[in-house]
């Protein structure tokens, strides 16, 4: 399993290379990933977020721009600001985290994360904005990845 960071600017600055790879924004509380509930079933990684980049740093600041209002760069995390998540207790800043895989395929893991979880859950985390067929390529995976189990 890949080490969970808080998702902050310094946290980001100090650990976070400019390299390509995939991630994923998760929701915790008190220290353990809060629990999600699904369409098929629980999400016990709290995971509200899969994604890629070519420059995982740079994304991952886009994220935080988004969510504060500062950009719309990153839809996931401007969803955030609309859905005024920050507002509800258990999705607080401060609650979340983030983790990342870097990786030179990582269009291609990222389709194959979210298609094992929309295969595992009925659907995709809450802010990807994607429909499942946009995403799907042809690929077929129907086992859910044991990177989130």
């Amino acid at each position: 399993m890949a080490k969970v960071f808080p998702l902050n600017y310094k946290t980001i600055d100090k650990y976070i290379k400019k390299k390509s790879g995939v991630y994923q924004i998760r929701c915790y509380n008190k220290g353990k990933p809060l629990i999600l509930g699904r369409l098929l079933n629980e999400d016990r990684l709290g995971i509200l977020y899969i994604g890629f980049s070519s420059n995982i740093n740079r994304r991952l600041k886009e994220f935080i721009k988004g969510m504060n209002d500062k950009s719309r760069e990153h839809p996931a995390g401007y969803k955030y600001f609309i859905l005024e998540l920050y507002k509800k207790r258990k999705f607080r800043k401060n609650n979340l985290r983030f983790n990342l895989y870097y990786l030179r395929d990582y269009k291609k893991e990222e389709v194959r994360l979210l298609m094992g979880y929309a295969d595992y859950f009925g659907e995709l985390p809450p802010l990807n904005n994607r429909d499942v067929k946009e995403i799907h390529w042809g690929l077929n995976f129907r086992k859910y990845p044991k990177d989130f189990d």
